[in-house]
């Protein structure tokens, strides 16, 4: 039923909206942000890629939200985004990346985070395709 609301109201904004953005699942982070930080710091000295979580146990434990997402056809207005092509790499979803935080706290990101995302929404503004 869960499902069911979200693609309801996915497809009323689509109806009377120019671009409907919807974000797949972003990245938990294990502990604050602030913690990995102070340990990465103390064991290593830099915060240039800090792992957050692993990118399996992620996928998994969102897989019925990413699955649906990827096999539901919704209107050409729709564009699905995918945080994890941001925020994690093959192995791995990260809390900082070139040394910036991408969160806030443990499951919220930082204004840096979500720039990465708002400068992909805005080169791709006029674009119809998926940036899955």
């Amino acid at each position: 039923e869960l499902l069911q609301n979200i693609d309801r109201a996915i497809h009323k904004l689509a109806s009377s909206k120019r671009r409907v953005y919807v974000l797949y699942p972003i990245p938990e982070l294990p502990s604050q942000v602030t913690k990995l930080i102070d340990s990465e710091l103390s064991v290593n000295g830099d915060l240039v890629s800090i792992e957050g979580t692993e990118r399996s146990w992620f996928e998994k434990r969102n897989e019925v939200i990413i699955n649906h997402f990827k096999s539901t056809d919704y209107p050409d207005n729709v564009v699905l985004i995918n945080p994890a092509h941001y925020f994690c790499g093959s192995e791995a979803c990260f809390s900082t990346k070139g040394g910036r935080s991408l969160y806030f706290d443990d499951n919220h990101v930082s204004n840096y985070g979500a720039s990465l995302i708002a400068e992909d929404i805005i080169q791709n503004k006029n674009s119809h395709t998926p940036l899955q």
